[in-house]
């Protein structure tokens, strides 16, 4: 049964405030924000207000925040120690994928885009604000590689598993997700109360924030108000120098209702990294949307160590003389929930120009971050990240 509670300060006679949230914190992250605001701003040409959000003053320099707030209009650098904590909520430590809920559970805009510092929008994400789905439900959010939902969390609040209503619905991945918080304030409440006790308890049964979303929907009673974009992610693939047929599997592609290329969250060792000397950041190669099984074999192999004849198929055109990658299931009647190897992987240069340049930008971003940390004018005196699951941070 829905309820029909919204902040009580919302004002629904004037139009929605919108903007973008970017949590981030340490070099890594805040490097990768860098890139993510450049593009927004200086490629698509974006007018959203940008809040860069960060948690205490080690995670972000005073001279990096100046860099942010300075270079680009709109754009407001604010830490999240500043935030009054909800008084209705129990006290808990702010941090790791907490931080990021309640960076979000703060956001001064009614209708906000959450974006991972490392999640490239493709284009100009305005028109998801305008899009008809999100006008419709309040709230838009992308799949993951698994559809196997997290059953012993739901069972900790006494509700049922959630049933796919379509095949194609799967577990969030949670790396970019629209929000209309004056319509769905109460699962907004949720959302916070929910990834508040993660650390004590919940997490243990799902990887961090990600599933938290749609179990607070259900929650709040509204679970058929949650929306997933029905599109399965694509992989992105960088080719290791130097190593013969080797391919790093550095994130994932996520696309519109349409299914038209929108986000490139860069994911594991896919990250841009300023004190890295690893080479093997580019996307390469961009995969056909993949099935379940598809994305976990891809997922669990990460660096492939056999090389890619078993797995991926980079010569697509040598079996079907498609148009463009993004029809290529169409024109070539493959099935999106085929578990077959190898699947066909896409070069980058298959792909639309306004894609690929995107993504070119961002390497030319990359070099620019680094020549400013090489010359001290930026995250001189900001926590150091440098490797994954927190060896060698100092954060």
């Amino acid at each position: 049964m829905h309820t029909n509670w919204t902040r009580p300060e919302a004002d629904f006679a004037a139009p929605p405030t919108r903007g973008i949230i970017i949590p981030s914190g340490g070099t890594v992250l805040v490097t990768n924000a860098y890139i993510v605001i450049k593009i927004l701003r200086e490629f698509h040409n974006c007018k959203l207000p940008i809040d860069v959000v960060y948690n205490g003053p080690k995670e972000l320099d005073e001279q990096t925040k100046r860099v942010l707030e300075s270079k680009w209009e709109n754009v407001s650098v604010i830490d999240a120690q500043d935030f009054p904590y909800p008084a209705h909520h129990r006290p808990v430590a702010v941090e790791h994928f907490v931080f990021k809920t309640y960076a979000f559970y703060h956001a001064r805009f009614d209708q906000v885009l959450v974006l991972d510092s490392d999640s490239l929008p493709l284009r100009d994400p305005e028109e998801l604000f305008n899009s008809r789905e999100f006008q419709r439900s309040g709230n838009l959010f992308w799949a993951d590689f698994s559809s196997k939902f997290p059953s012993k969390a739901y069972a900790l609040f006494g509700l049922p598993t959630p049933e796919p209503s379509a095949h194609w619905l799967r577990t969030t991945e949670s790396g970019e997700f629209l929000f209309d918080r004056r319509v769905l304030a109460d699962v907004a409440e949720w959302i916070w109360f929910v990834n508040s006790v993660g650390p004590s308890g919940i997490y243990k049964y799902m990887w961090g924030d990600k599933d938290t979303f749609q179990l607070a929907f259900n929650l709040a009673g509204k679970g058929d108000a949650f929306r997933q974009v029905p599109q399965y992610p694509r992989a992105l693939l960088c080719k290791v120098p130097g190593v013969g047929d080797k391919y790093d599997h550095v994130g994932m592609l996520q696309s519109d209702m349409a299914g038209k290329p929108m986000f490139a969250h860069r994911t594991h060792v896919g990250k841009f990294r300023p004190h890295d000397k690893r080479s093997c950041y580019g996307i390469n190669y961009i995969s056909v949307p993949l099935s379940e099984q598809r994305g976990k074999t891809l997922h669990g192999w990460g660096v492939f160590p056999d090389g890619v004849k078993d797995i991926i198929d980079i010569r697509p055109r040598d079996s079907c003389n498609f148009t463009r990658p993004v029809y290529y299931n169409e024109e070539c009647g493959a099935d999106v929930e085929s578990t077959a190897f190898p699947f066909p992987v896409f070069s980058i240069e298959d792909f639309d120009e306004p894609m690929k340049e995107v993504v070119y930008a961002s390497y030319r971003a990359f070099w620019e971050v680094k020549a400013l940390v090489k010359q001290g004018e930026i995250l001189a005196h900001t926590c150091k990240t440098y490797d994954l699951g927190g060896k060698g941070n100092d954060c």
